[in-house]
């Protein structure tokens, strides 16, 4: 799924995934987010089972709400993640009982790592923590 060809808001340049869960429990498989500003909503792909990977074309993220790719127990993979470089924070519960998550991928520039992050990615066999995070 690309995110700019399905239901989303613009704003002035910033593309906006709605919060209250706008794809919540899908059986989407995958996700690229487009080159341009993102944000992101609270749960906006919380519980889609079948989602193993999620695509960050764009290293502009502004915003990712809580629980936002909680509970993807396929999940394995965050291809350009790593590359963002505008999220200042990580919310609580971001990618909670993501079991199949190898990496705990931190963007250089995030200061916040909100609580339970990575909580139940019992996957996980490598973090790198920036020396930005200030909070975690």
């Amino acid at each position: 799924m690309v995110i700019d060809e399905v239901w989303k808001t613009q704003y002035g340049n910033t593309y906006i995934v709605s919060d209250c869960g706008a794809f919540q429990g899908t059986s989407i498989t995958s996700i690229t987010l487009p080159n341009r500003p993102v944000s992101i909503g609270a749960y906006a792909f919380k519980g889609c089972t079948a989602l193993t990977a999620i695509t960050f074309k764009s290293k502009s993220v502004e915003k990712i709400g809580k629980y936002a790719f909680a509970e993807n127990p396929e999940l394995v993979s965050l291809p350009g993640f790593e590359n963002v470089n505008t999220l200042k924070a990580m919310p609580e519960y971001m990618f909670y009982n993501d079991a199949k998550l190898a990496q705990a991928i931190i963007p250089a520039g995030v200061e916040e790592v909100g609580d339970s992050a990575f909580l139940g990615c019992s996957s996980i066999t490598s973090a790198t923590i920036p020396a930005t995070v200030k909070v975690l």
